[in-house]
């Protein structure tokens, strides 16, 4: 009687440890940028600082500025985290979203 109940806590211990079934461990993190920007700057200064990695896409290029134009942007940074699209620099909001997908950052 005593082992199917410590089998059953320890299943639930488990379950209770493990993140939520839909957060992504690791979502891709993408910043289209311009050169010159300065806020673009800024966010990779944040990004860096909360220790997560991220593929930068320059729209100067016309297929990259394809992209961009398709997710909506209108100016730089745009930071795209797993599906969220996250327009300006508004690096509490790009934290937020790594959050939700269950990404720990440094500042945490």
């Amino acid at each position: 009687m005593k082992l199917p109940m410590l089998m059953s806590a320890a299943l639930l211990a488990l379950a209770a440890l493990s993140p939520p079934a839909h957060a992504a461990k690791n979502p891709e993190v993408t910043m289209y940028v311009m050169p010159q920007c300065g806020y673009c700057e800024k966010m990779r200064h944040h990004l860096e600082g909360v220790g997560v990695a991220w593929t930068e896409r320059d729209i100067s290029e016309p297929a990259i500025k394809a992209e961009f134009d398709a997710k909506g942007g209108i100016g730089t940074p745009l930071v795209v985290v797993g599906d969220e699209v996250i327009k300006g620099f508004m690096p509490q909001a790009v934290d937020a979203s790594l959050r939700r997908q269950g990404v720990a950052l440094k500042a945490d």
